[in-house]
């Protein structure tokens, strides 16, 4: 049976989060408050990539029933942190149906050559973005839009020209 649903849980699979050490205790406190739950995405490959067929994220309810994003998308560019969602319900697996509303936020991927890319993650977190690691060789980075996109973009570049990165840009949300 599939329905759609904006954030009606029932007898999904759910669970909390782990938490951050370095976070607020205000927000710790909010985050235990919410119920959260993984969203499926299903993926095209093309030319064995990416290397799933789907990617799942985390997402908490909204104050208006849609899921809400809560962490960076590896693979997926139907959206990313902070946008709320629609899903479907197939089987007890809840699956991405259609983006409600966007953030502000953008979303960029970086393979980096052949470095763990430590020293490019501590630059950008440095400027202002998130940063979750999918394995040592590729992260996906959350630009809110406080950040400008033309910093982020010539820091990147920098790292480019020396072959120690490659990027893309997946999801752009905010002016240069």
């Amino acid at each position: 049976m599939t329905s759609k649903t904006n954030g009606l849980f029932g007898n999904r699979r759910s669970g909390n989060l782990p938490k951050a050490a370095n976070m607020s205790a205000k927000k710790k406190r909010a985050d235990s408050q919410k119920h959260w739950v993984k969203i499926n995405f299903a993926l095209e490959q093309e030319d064995g990539y990416p290397p799933v067929s789907s990617e799942s994220v985390w997402a908490s309810q909204a104050s208006d029933g849609t899921l809400k994003i809560e962490s960076i998308p590896f693979f997926t560019d139907e959206a990313t942190f902070q946008d709320s969602v629609a899903v479907t319900d197939e089987e007890g697996e809840l699956w991405f149906d259609e983006l409600i509303e966007e953030s502000d936020n953008s979303l960029i991927w970086i393979i980096f050559m052949e470095s763990d890319g430590q020293e490019v993650i501590d630059d950008l977190e440095a400027a202002g973005c998130d940063v979750e690691r999918c394995n040592e060789s590729q992260c996906a980075v959350n630009i809110p839009k406080n950040v400008r996109l033309k910093k982020i973009r010539k820091l990147l570049d920098q790292y480019a020209h020396n072959d120690e990165l490659d990027y893309a840009e997946p999801i752009l949300r905010q002016g240069q």
